[in-house]
């Protein structure tokens, strides 16, 4: 079960997305609306779109023996935290009124408890999921030790 950096041309979008909303529903579902598939068709654009705090360059998937995705881990240090622009992608995913409606949910709530600003070098563990079929098989294990020497390296 290797893990690598996320490649949108490769892996299976869909179930990327749909990894990274079960991590947080309710979170996700107030910040991308209770239609789940949207909300997925959202976070896949975010993923792509890229440079903030779900862009593709910081999503790490462990992949099962046929290739399929099985498993994910999105993380960061504070160094590349403080380079995103999560507004920006929001403008580009979002009509207005949504984007004015994250900012505030961004200054309120996020940015004090999820997004607050860290150490340059300290590692922060944004979100890790793995599929409801593939629990209990070292899938999370193995992401949790591949960010355990990422963050050793640092």
């Amino acid at each position: 079960m290797p893990i690598k950096l996320l490649d949108i041309d490769e892996d299976d979008m869909d179930k990327v997305s749909s990894l990274i909303y079960h991590t947080d529903e309710g979170l996700f579902s107030i910040l991308f609306g209770r239609d789940i598939a949207k909300a997925k068709r959202d976070i896949e654009k975010m993923v792509r779109i890229g440079n903030n705090s779900f862009g593709k360059e910081n999503i790490y998937v462990c992949i099962d023996e046929e290739g399929i995705v099985q498993g994910l881990l999105i993380a960061y240090d504070g160094e590349t935290k403080s380079k995103m622009d999560d507004e920006k992608a929001f403008r580009q995913v979002f009509p207005f009124r949504k984007v004015l409606w994250l900012g505030i949910i961004d200054a309120i709530l996020l940015s004090r408890i999820v997004t607050n600003k860290f150490p340059k070098k300290e590692l922060y563990i944004s979100n890790v999921s793995v599929s409801a079929e593939s629990r209990g098989k070292g899938f999370g294990t193995k992401l949790m030790n591949m960010a355990h020497g990422i963050a050793k390296d640092r």
